[in-house]
């Protein structure tokens, strides 16, 4: 693709300069006709005379011309990467430069530094697990080891929780929303009716399950490791006179991260175990112990006393005692799941067994929450993976695999790229040549403030230089790529150069009401000496005929975009009009393709005095004196 230079046309091309002849006609012409009226009385008797030019064999040659400079064929503009402030300027306009010469410096105004320190930094870190991947000998820690545990503890009551509630909401979309008792009990009220419309969360019914009673107490975290499902305690209620056992069937979430709460709760301790440590600020778990069958005895609310037997790992060497409040299973609301028709219905005060329907309803639209549950429960099964995991890695540690230490080495590297990168970043500050060549302009000076990417510095590279020409719009319409040209340089009169168009110039450039086109030129054999600036003017050929039958330019009359036009051949001693055909015409001769034969004579100027009727007397008069005549509506010079 060619390239062009914005510049404004140095000179009108040769085809333009038919302007001027147009005005030097008109005052011809006005001159020649006052001359005419002056000597008709003395001339009208005198016949005209005619130069007469015959119809030869030759070649046409069509030509468009045109008038250019050389010009560099690239331009560099030189841009900072990084913003900062300008500190130094190292060159000035006209000066060559190197491929990496300092153009200008900087100041750090965006902390470059820091981001090297941030860097360098990250590298640190990401080498030192690197280290730690290859050799984690010595990194097990006993308080993660028990905290891991904790983890993995509630990542599984999640987990079961989570498949508790998608195996709900699936038995409620397999049973279109059946409503049954979650345990054995009585339903002791029923609050619809068969038939009835009920929405998401309506009470069907509520059941009283049956079931033995449990304690519920609350102890700080760090006993919860002694007191895994399972643990034996004994059951005190100090105001019935009685005495059972239970044991730990659940731990919940913490209730509360009050140190005075945990506090309180300590206070009723007989005392504290070798293995257990004080009481702290870390909030207060649920233990729920089942009581024995013989606890069946004790009324819902009784205050008691519960004397742990801890076990975990590893073992207390002590018991301690925590108080707790005696409860029994509570009633159960029994909802819809969604919002349906309710169908069959259990009647009040019936015994039912736990996963026992109680109640239908048949859904007014398909259930959605078995989607969510299953997306749930993968959520909590990876959490646990991720849980045990870590406890495994805390508990075990062992070299990383191949695949992950090389994945490690990956992110080292990584980080090693990115320091290198902030480290050109603070290079960058330096601004140097990208290629060598000579400074043409300059737009900075110490205090400027740049962004990254603004211009500062052009450059005209070192290169060969791009020859192009201005071409008026009248002609650019004949000239195509890889069309052949002559080109003359003034600064080497004694050279003719050949080239070839390789682009044309998408828009115009306009002066004085004109406009041009710029045609790129491939210039072949062009002397080392020549100058960016030199003029050039080229002959570029559009197209041509070797043996034509021919007439003088100016001896033919064209009209509109040419192709036909007039001829004057002398018949009884007077010019007469004569139509031809033209095929290829030039500023010298125009092809005829029919209307005349070799050897013809056509009229080609007046060299008597002027016609003087009209001014087309005169006229006649500057064409046979070899002047200008008309084509196409415009004047064009002769050859």
């Amino acid at each position: 693709m060619a390239a062009y230079v914005e510049r404004r046309p140095i000179a009108p091309v040769v085809g333009r300069a038919v302007a001027w002849v147009l005005v030097i006609a008109a005052a011809a012409l006005a001159a020649r006709y006052g001359y005419a009226r002056y000597t008709a009385s003395k001339a009208a008797s005198a016949a005209p005379q005619y130069f007469l030019q015959p119809a030869t064999v030759g070649p046409v040659v069509e030509t468009v011309s045109g008038s250019g400079t050389f010009e560099p064929a690239t331009t560099t503009s030189v841009a900072p990467l990084v913003a900062g402030t300008v500190s130094q300027v190292d060159v000035q306009v006209g000066q060559s430069v190197a491929r990496g010469q300092t153009l200008f410096q900087m100041t750090d105004t965006a902390g470059l530094a820091q981001q090297v320190s941030a860097a360098q930094a990250a590298l640190d870190a990401a080498q030192k697990q690197l280290q730690q991947m290859e050799d984690p000998a010595s990194t097990v820690d006993p308080r993660t080891v028990t905290m891991d545990q904790l983890q993995v503890q509630q990542a599984q009551l999640t987990l079961q929780e989570a498949q508790t509630n998608l195996q709900q909401a699936q038995a409620a979309a397999a049973a279109a929303a059946a409503v049954t008792a979650p345990a054995a009990g009585t339903v002791t009220a029923v609050g619809v009716t068969s038939g009835q419309q009920v929405t998401a969360g309506t009470v069907i019914a509520t059941l009283q399950p049956a079931g033995a009673p449990f304690v519920t107490v609350s102890v700080p975290q760090d006993e919860l490791p002694y007191l895994p499902v399972g643990t034996t305690a004994t059951i005190t209620a100090s105001t019935l006179q009685a005495t059972t056992t239970g044991t730990v069937s659940a731990i919940g979430q913490a209730a509360s991260n009050s140190s005075s709460s945990t506090a309180a709760s300590a206070s009723s301790r007989s005392g504290t175990s070798s293995g257990a440590s004080s009481p702290t600020a870390s909030g207060l778990y649920p233990v729920t112990l089942t009581l024995a069958s013989s606890g069946s005895s004790l009324p819902a609310g009784a205050d008691v006393t519960v004397t742990f037997q801890p076990s975990g790992n590893p073992p207390a060497a002590d018991t301690w005692s925590d108080g707790g409040t005696v409860a029994y299973p509570a009633s159960i609301a029994l909802s819809a799941a969604q919002a349906g028709t309710v169908g069959s219905l259990a009647a009040d005060g019936a015994a039912v067994q736990a996963g026992q329907q109680v109640a239908t309803v048949t859904p007014a639209t398909t259930p959605a929450q078995v989607a969510s549950d299953e997306a749930a429960v993968a959520q909590d099964q990876n959490s646990l993976q991720q849980a045990q995991l870590t406890l495994s890695e805390a508990q075990s540690p062992s070299p990383s695999s191949a695949a992950a230490i090389a994945a490690q080495q990956d992110a080292v590297a990584v980080a090693q790229d990115n320091l290198q990168t902030a480290q050109q970043n603070l290079a960058d500050l330096t601004v140097t040549a990208p290629v060598a060549g000579i400074v043409q302009a300059v737009s900075v000076e110490p205090g400027t403030q740049m962004r990254a990417g603004s211009a500062a510095v052009t450059l005209q590279a070192a290169g060969p230089l791009l020859a192009q020409v201005d071409v008026d719009e009248l002609e650019i319409a004949k000239v195509k790529a890889g069309q052949t040209a002559t080109v003359t340089v003034p600064a080497f009169p004694t050279r003719t150069f050949q080239a070839t168009v390789t682009g044309i110039a998408p828009t115009a450039t306009t002066q004085f009401g004109v406009s041009y086109y710029a045609v790129a030129l491939a210039v072949q054999g062009l002397p080392p000496d020549l100058r960016a600036g030199m003029t050039l003017n080229a002959s570029i050929l559009i197209q041509q005929v070797a043996s034509a039958l021919r007439v003088p330019a100016w001896a033919v009359t064209t009209f509109g975009s040419g192709g036909t036009g007039l001829v004057q051949e002398m018949r009884g001693g007077r010019p007469t009009p004569v139509p031809v055909s033209l095929g290829v015409t030039s500023s010298q001769w125009d092809q005829v393709l029919s209307g005349l034969t070799a050897g013809q004579r056509v009229v080609a100027g007046d060299v008597a005095a002027a016609n003087t009727s009209t001014g087309l007397g005169a006229f006649r008069f500057l064409a046979g004196a070899g002047g200008a005549v008309r084509r196409g509506g415009a004047f064009v010079g002769r050859g």
